[in-house]
C-alpha cells in the first residue's frame, strides 16, 4: 500500500500522528504496519503516567492511503481521553 500524497517508499514512521491536549503520550504507526493495513490497538503511553489505546481499523488505513486523515479517539485512562490525528506522512 502507498500513500496518494507520498507515493514513494515511506520511512520507518510512515504515518504522522499527532495526540491532542498530550502529556508524554507517543503513538507510532510504523511504515510495516500502514502497508499491512490489518485493524490494531495501539498503546499509546509514552512516558505519561497512565495509558491509553487508539484502535485503528482496515478502513482507516485505507483512509490513510487515500491521502485523507483519521481522527480518532482514545479509550479512557486516568479518568480522560485524547484525540488524535493520523496522516500520511
Amino acid at each position: 500500500m502507498s500513500c496518494v500524497k507520498s507515493p514513494r517508499a515511506l520511512g520507518p514512521n510512515g504515518v504522522s500522528t499527532v495526540i491532542q491536549t498530550n502529556h508524554g503520550h507517543v503513538w507510532t504507526v510504523t511504515a510495516a504496519q500502514f502497508t499491512a493495513a490489518v485493524a490494531k490497538d495501539y498503546h499509546i503511553q509514552g512516558t505519561a503516567q497512565h495509558d491509553h489505546a487508539v484502535s485503528m481499523t482496515a478502513a482507516d488505513f485505507a483512509q490513510l492511503a487515500q491521502g485523507k486523515s483519521v481522527t480518532k479517539v482514545s479509550m479512557v485512562g486516568a479518568g480522560h481521553t485524547h484525540t488524535g490525528i493520523a496522516t500520511c506522512a
